[in-house]
């Protein structure tokens, strides 16, 4: 503002000194959650007295300590100074803890997963070994995002600023995604969706916590799928099962195992049992023979029923009684979906013969095999070799190699020779009621109806069908 002139008597003009007011406005600052806790334990936020000061704009006078006055949006210049003189009318803000949607300085996301997550886990009954795995893909993600991130981004240098807001990167999880599957090992789909996943629930905790404002977008399957082609060679490959002339190779040499030792139970006779078991039900190892996790036990002898009476159906029988086991892979699932977790089947009578064979070593485990999966890995691959059916051998012959459970499309299973079994000797329903799962993609709902809920009727037709199986 220009200040007005006055006369003088003289007659000449004399300028008024301009005249200075000085506004003073308290500003209060409300820091976000996680930039409260850059600030040094124990200190307090202080409120700051921000000075105004008109300025006469033509003697362009220097702002305090030299500085250049601002203008502003009317041209008017002002200067901009602080006091931490606090005055009397504001309330000063008391020290007290963090609250606990705050990420405390240098808390990694695998802190975070143990924080947020862990009540929600043991609600849920997520099993430890699901718990581990996030806990590693985490710690294998936050690892990623230090060479990914340039080297002078807070998120990286500034610790406090802390780990989750690398979750709001635009972006971060295709690229994680691209990483994971340009790796040598440990790049299929599958380990790259289960990663993802991780990820995906801790930043959902996250959001919920109000430490980042919204969850990075996951790549879809099918971007996943496509971010590593398959080769020429992959693309011929077929789903293809142990056939039963392979199993009966395998059965002949038997007797060149050394490995478990099971008290009068000789090495030959557990073989002979998990093979034949493995093809006629279909199951994953774990289920029964439980070398993999000490959290796990296997088929119990409660699951193990002499009785001729099914359990459940009064008009049906079997002569050699019965097995129930539970499907350790789906028993949350199931759960969930109020359908039942385990899997009832009729023994045949080669099957009753060789699990009574087991009867004494253990009160409670019908197989008590210690946790020791590379000792069964290495006494299986020894029977394919002798057998003529080693991984070299087949790689060589054009075909995949010969696992009991795993289910990759690259590898032949004894549980895709089971589902091809039992779809030819009953039908495909049968086929997913013996399996536990869905042989197809397409009607899955009707299917899981079927095969899981209405069991009577296909048990009526599995009864009188096993003892006909080519396998024994």
């Amino acid at each position: 503002m220009i200040a007005p002139a006055i006369h003088r008597a003289d007659g000449e003009r004399k300028r008024r000194s301009p005249q200075v007011v000085e506004v003073r406005v308290v500003v209060e600052l409300q820091l976000p959650a996680w930039l409260q806790a850059m600030q040094p334990s124990g200190s307090e936020l202080r409120s700051q007295t921000v000075v105004i000061q008109n300025v006469d704009p033509f003697r362009g006078r220097q702002q305090e300590e030299n500085g250049v006055p601002d203008q502003d949006v009317s041209g008017s210049a002002f200067f901009v100074t602080s006091s931490e003189t606090q005055p009397a009318v504001i309330q000063r803000t008391s020290t007290q803890s963090p609250s606990p949607a705050v990420q405390t300085p240098g808390e990694s996301l695998v802190d975070l997963y143990d924080r947020l997550l862990s009540e929600q886990d043991a609600e849920k009954r997520v099993r430890v070994t699901t718990i581990r795995s996030n806990r590693s893909f985490l710690a294998a993600f936050q690892v990623w995002t230090d060479t990914y991130l340039p080297k002078n981004d807070p998120r990286t240098t500034i610790p406090r600023v802390g780990f989750a807001k690398r979750l709001e990167i635009p972006g971060i999880l295709k690229e994680y995604s691209k990483h994971l599957r340009s790796q040598g090992k440990g790049n299929s789909e599958s380990m790259c969706t289960k990663a993802l996943a991780a990820i995906g629930k801790l930043s959902g905790a996250c959001q919920r916590a109000g430490l980042i404002s919204a969850r990075p977008e996951k790549p879809s399957r099918s971007t996943i799928k496509m971010l590593r082609p398959r080769t020429e060679a992959q693309r011929r490959i077929k789903a293809v099962p142990v056939t039963v002339d392979e199993l009966r190779s395998m059965l002949s040499v038997v007797d060149g195992c050394t490995w478990p030792e099971l008290g009068h139970v000789s090495a030959a006779k557990f073989w002979e049992t998990c093979l034949l078991s493995h093809y006629c039900y279909g199951f994953r190892s774990q289920d029964w023979f439980a070398v993999r996790d000490q959290f796990k036990r296997g088929l119990l002898w409660s699951g193990v029923i002499t009785d001729p009476q099914c359990p459940g159906i009064e008009d049906l029988q079997n002569e050699h009684g019965w097995i129930s086991y539970l499907v350790h892979k789906t028993d949350t699932k199931d759960e969930l979906a109020d359908r039942p977790s385990d899997v009832l089947m009729p023994l045949s009578k080669r099957m009753r013969q060789l699990i009574e064979q087991f009867r004494g070593l253990d009160p409670v485990r019908v197989f008590p095999l210690p946790s020791t999966h590379k000792s069964y890995d290495r006494e299986f691959l020894r029977i394919l070799d002798r057998a003529g059916l080693s991984d070299s051998t087949r790689e060589s012959a054009g075909k995949p190699i010969i696992r009991l459970s795993l289910g990759q499309r690259n590898v032949a299973s004894f549980r895709k020779g089971s589902s091809a079994m039992w779809a030819k000797a009953v039908g495909r329903a049968a086929s997913s009621y013996v399996l536990h799962h869905a042989v197809s993609e397409e009607g899955v709902s009707k299917t899981t109806t079927d095969s899981y809920l209405q069991h009577e009727d296909l048990l009526r037709e599995i009864v009188p069908a096993l003892e006909t199986l080519p396998i024994w």
